[in-house]
């Protein structure tokens, strides 16, 4: 699952099998791989008038989600994202793996897990696997 970094991270919505990494007391970061995602409601109490696309794209972007968390410990923990503890970690950014990061669907199309240790290792392994360079 590629995962953007920067100002358009918070926009990304995490999904199953997506690498985290949580914040904690005295600026320690563990990490763990996400197990469960669903999506938070906001309740509205009352009526209101149709939103505008870029209302409507506003809220889209403050979406909150419920994510449970398997940490590497074996630790399981339920948080909201976004959460400026809570950073979605791109693939080989760090040298721990899900055990169970081997995606085969994504939204019920047929995808090709690659992982490597470093995103330059991916995109070769990859390139490999399509038959576009040797090895």
């Amino acid at each position: 699952v590629a995962v953007p970094v920067g100002k358009d991270a918070v926009e990304v919505k995490p999904e199953q099998g997506m690498r985290v990494k949580v914040r904690f007391d005295n600026d320690i970061w563990y990490f763990g791989c996400i197990l469960r995602v669903t999506e938070k409601k906001e309740s509205t109490g009352s009526k209101k008038k149709a939103a505008s696309k870029s209302a409507v794209a506003k809220k889209e972007k403050k979406q909150k989600f419920s994510v449970e968390i398997l940490y590497d410990d074996g630790v399981k923990e339920d948080v909201t994202f976004p959460d400026p503890d809570v950073v979605l970690v791109p693939p080989g950014a760090d040298d721990i793996g899900c055990s169970n990061f081997n995606v085969t669907e994504v939204r019920g199309k047929a995808v090709t897990s690659i992982i490597g240790k470093s995103p330059m290792e991916a995109w070769a392994k990859a390139l490999i696997k399509l038959g576009l360079i040797d090895e």
